[in-house]
């Protein structure tokens, strides 16, 4: 059966189709990621603009407005997005077989939806000020302080968004250590 007669289908029955591009909000942790490790290339490469800022705050603009759309999309729906398996147990002998899965992934609801609004939007803000605050300061701690930050705002999405305890623990410890590196 093609996707174009099961969307008929589901239609008839009243079912509403998945709205498109909510896959999307499982980018919103990698992009401030990506903006850290720019931000470390850029420190590698002695940059001595305001290039690591503005990646830093564009990589957070682009995720506000994922964000946004998401939530905006949710519809008291929720989403989970599994990025890799980190590993599987299984134990026991027979038919009483059990396992435990921890997946790298994400778990999308009303209430992580708005707190990433927060984290995201604050994110982009702090970012913005910081570039300005800054602009003298164009040395090695410029490019530091931003991908440290992107640090920050990536394990911070981990905290709030995490799908399991793995990834909640994986947050708490690298906004620990981002705090220690930004103070």
């Amino acid at each position: 059966m093609d996707a174009m007669s099961m969307l008929t289908r589901a239609a008839a029955e009243g079912a509403a189709p998945p709205a498109l591009g909510q896959w999307w909000m499982g980018l919103v942790p990698f992009l401030p990621l990506l903006a850290c490790i720019a931000c470390g290339i850029c420190a590698a490469m002695k940059v001595r603009s305001k290039l690591p800022a503005w990646i830093t705050v564009a990589s957070l603009a682009v995720a506000f407005v994922i964000t946004v759309a998401t939530y905006l999309g949710l519809d008291g729906q929720t989403l989970t997005v599994s990025a890799w398996r980190w590993f599987e147990i299984s134990w026991g002998q027979g038919g009483r077989t059990q396992s435990f899965v921890a997946d790298f992934g994400f778990y999308i609801d009303g209430l992580t939806a708005l707190w990433m609004l927060f984290v995201t939007g604050l994110g982009a803000l702090i970012a913005l000020y910081a570039s300005e605050y800054m602009e003298h300061d164009l040395g090695a701690g410029y490019c530091r302080f931003f991908a440290a930050f992107g640090l920050f705002v990536f394990s911070m999405a981990c905290l709030v968004m995490g799908k399991n305890l793995l990834m909640l623990y994986l947050g708490w410890e690298g906004v620990g250590l981002c705090s220690y590196l930004l103070i």
